[in-house]
C-alpha cells in the first residue's frame, strides 16, 4: 500500500475515529444533557413544587384574607347600619330636643305668667286674710263673752243681796222689765213654782226674753233659794246690756232666752230646770238645775247626795263612760269626747262634781251635760240616767 492509499486509509481511519468520536462526544453530550434535563427537572420539579407549594398557600392566605374582607365588608355594613340608625336617632333626639326647647320656652312663658299670677292671688288672699282675721278677732271676742255667760251660769252666787234689790228696783221702774208673778198649778203638797218676772228686750240685732221664777216650800218663799235663782238670771241679764253698750257701731248680734220647768217634784226633792240658749256668731245651750231639799229647803250638791261615799265620783264617772262606750258602739250618729285617740288629752275624765242634776220618775239620778262639754254641738245638751245599782236608793 503506497502511501497515498495509506494516507487514504488513514484518512479514512481517522474520519472514522473522528466521527465515532463525534458520535461519542455528541452521546457523552446528549447523555450530559439529558443528565443535565433530568437533574433540571427534578430541580425545576422542585422547584415547581415549592412554588405550588407557596401558590397553595398564597391561595389559602388570599382566601383567609377574602374571608377577613368579606367579614371586615360585613362588619363595615353592620357599623353603616348602625350609623345610619345612630344618625337616624340623633336627628330624632335633635329634633325632640327642640321640641322639649320649644316647650321649655312656653313652660317658662306660663310659669312667669303664673307667677305674676301668684303674685297677684296672694295679694288677694293676704287682704282676704286681713279681713278673716278681723273677722275672727270680732268672733273671738263674742266667743270670749259666751264663755263668760256660760262660766256664769256653772255658778250659784251666795251674794247677790245687792242685785237683788237692784232687780226688785228694776222690776218696778224699768219699761224693759214687766211683772208677771203668774201663778203656775201647785206641783205637789208643800212646793210650787211661779213666774217672779220676766226680763224683755228688743233693740236691732239685739233680743232679750228672760223668765224669772220663784220657789216656794210649804207656805214661805224660799229666799235663799230665790236668791240664787235672781244672782243667776241678773248674770245673764248683765251680760246681755254689756253686749248692747258696747256694740257702737250697731253691727252686732245677740240673742239671749232662758225659760224654766220642773223636772223633779216627788216627796224629797224639787228639780228647777232654767234651760239657757245663747245666740251670737252660733248659738249655744246650757242648762243651770236648783235642785232643792224639801225638807231642809236647801239647793243640794253631788256631794250632799253622796256624804257617805266618799268614791262616788269615780263611780259615776266609770258608769257614764260605759254609757258613752256604748252609745257609740250601737249608733255611729253618736260621739263623745271620749277614746278619741290623739286628742286624748282633751277627753272627758271624770265628773267635776259640779254638773247639774236632777231625778227622773224612777227616782233615778240624771247628770245634764252642756253642749260642747262632753260632746261635739251637733249632740246639743247630754243626759245621762245613773242606774241605782250605781247610786243606791237616793232618789
Amino acid at each position: 500500500m503506497n502511501i497515498q492509499d495509506w494516507i487514504i486509509v488513514h484518512n479514512g481511519e481517522m474520519e472514522k475515529q473522528y466521527k465515532a468520536q463525534k458520535q461519542l462526544k455528541l452521546m457523552a453530550e446528549k447523555e450530559k444533557t439529558q443528565i443535565q434535563r433530568k437533574e433540571f427537572g427534578e430541580v425545576h420539579k422542585k422547584k415547581m413544587e415549592s412554588a405550588q407549594e407557596e401558590i397553595n398557600h398564597m391561595q389559602k392566605s388570599i382566601n383567609e384574607l377574602k374571608k377577613d374582607y368579606d367579614d371586615i365588608k360585613t362588619e363595615h355594613d353592620e357599623l353603616n347600619l348602625r350609623i345610619g340608625y345612630k344618625k337616624l336617632c340623633r336627628d330624632g333626639l335633635v329634633k325632640q330636643i327642640k321640641e322639649k326647647e320649644a316647650q321649655l320656652k312656653y313652660l317658662t312663658e306660663e310659669e312667669n305668667n303664673k307667677t305674676v299670677e301668684i303674685a297677684n292671688k296672694q295679694r288677694e288672699y293676704d287682704d282676704i286674710c286681713m279681713a278673716v282675721k278681723d273677722m275672727i278677732d270680732e268672733k273671738a271676742k263674742k266667743e270670749k263673752r259666751m264663755r263668760i255667760v256660760i262660766q256664769f251660769t256653772k255658778k250659784t252666787g251666795l251674794t247677790a243681796a245687792a242685785a237683788l234689790l237692784a232687780i226688785t228696783v228694776m222690776a218696778n221702774v224699768s219699761p224693759t222689765t214687766a211683772n208677771a208673778m203668774e201663778n203656775i198649778p201647785v206641783l205637789g203638797t208643800i212646793a210650787k213654782v211661779v213666774t217672779f218676772r220676766t226680763f224683755e228686750d228688743t233693740k236691732d240685732n239685739y233680743e232679750a226674753k228672760i223668765d224669772i221664777p220663784q220657789v216656794s216650800i210649804g207656805d214661805q218663799a224660799n229666799t235663799e233659794v230665790n236668791k240664787s235663782i235672781e244672782e243667776y238670771a241678773n248674770q245673764l241679764i248683765a251680760e246681755y246690756e254689756k253686749e248692747v253698750t258696747e256694740d257702737v257701731a250697731g253691727e252686732g248680734h245677740y240673742s239671749v232666752t232662758s225659760s224654766y220647768q220642773v223636772v223633779t217634784d216627788n216627796d224629797k226633792y224639787l228639780s228647777l230646770r232654767i234651760n239657757t240658749t245663747v245666740i251670737m256668731a252660733s248659738g249655744a245651750d246650757f242648762v243651770k238645775i236648783f235642785t232643792i231639799d224639801k225638807a231642809t229647803g236647801q239647793v243640794v250638791t253631788l256631794k250632799d247626795l253622796f256624804r257617805d261615799k266618799a268614791d262616788y265620783i269615780q263611780a259615776l264617772s266609770d258608769n257614764i263612760k260605759e254609757q258613752m262606750r256604748a252609745q257609740m258602739a250601737a249608733d255611729d250618729s253618736k260621739m263623745y269626747f271620749f277614746e278619741s285617740g290623739e286628742e286624748a288629752a282633751e277627753d272627758f275624765n271624770q265628773i267635776t262634781g259640779d254638773e247639774s242634776f236632777y231625778f227622773n220618775g224612777n227616782g233615778e239620778l240624771v247628770l245634764v251635760f252642756d253642749e260642747y262639754t262632753v260632746a261635739p254641738g251637733y249632740m246639743g245638751v247630754v243626759e245621762f240616767t245613773i242606774p241605782k245599782s250605781v247610786t243606791g236608793d237616793i232618789g
